[in-house]
C-alpha cells in the first residue's frame, strides 16, 4: 500500500515481535554471497545498531529461524531479543548534519517487496 500521504515523519519502520531466543544476534547477508552476524552493542546509539540488509536478514535459536527477505536494500536491527525491525522509508525535514547538507524530502514512494519466511 502506498503511503504517499505520509509527509517528513522521519523513519518508517516495521517491527516483528517474537518469542525466539536470538540473544543478541541478527545476520544479514553480504550481496548475496556470504551472511554476517551482528550483536546489540548497548554502549550505541539506536542508529549504530542498525545494519545494511542488502537482500536477507534472520534471527534464529536452536530450534526456530525467522528470515526477512527483500527485493529492495534495507537497514535492519535486532533491539531486543526476538525482535526484527527494519526500515522501509526515511523523510526528513532538516538535514541529519551528517553528510549533504539537505533534508531527505524525496516525493517519490520507495518499494519495500519483503518477504516473512518462518522456519522450524
Amino acid at each position: 500500500q502506498r503511503l504517499s500521504h505520509l509527509k517528513d515523519i522521519g523513519d518508517l519502520a516495521i517491527r516483528l515481535k517474537t518469542d525466539i531466543k536470538s540473544g543478541d544476534s541478527i545476520y544479514t547477508d553480504l550481496n548475496g554471497h556470504t551472511i554476517q552476524q551482528h550483536r546489540y552493542k548497548e554502549k550505541l546509539f539506536t542508529q549504530g545498531n542498525f545494519f545494511p540488509m542488502p537482500s536477507t536478514a534472520f534471527i534464529q535459536d536452536s530450534s526456530t529461524r525467522l528470515s526477512l527477505l527483500g527485493s529492495e536494500p534495507h537497514g535492519v536491527a535486532s533491539l531486543a531479543e526476538g525482535w526484527i525491525e527494519v526500515i522501509v522509508d526515511r523523510k526528513t525535514s532538516q538535514a541529519d548534519g551528517r553528510g549533504m547538507g539537505e533534508p531527505l524530502r524525496d516525493r517519490l514512494p520507495s518499494p519495500a517487496h519483503l518477504r516473512i519466511l518462518l522456519e522450524k
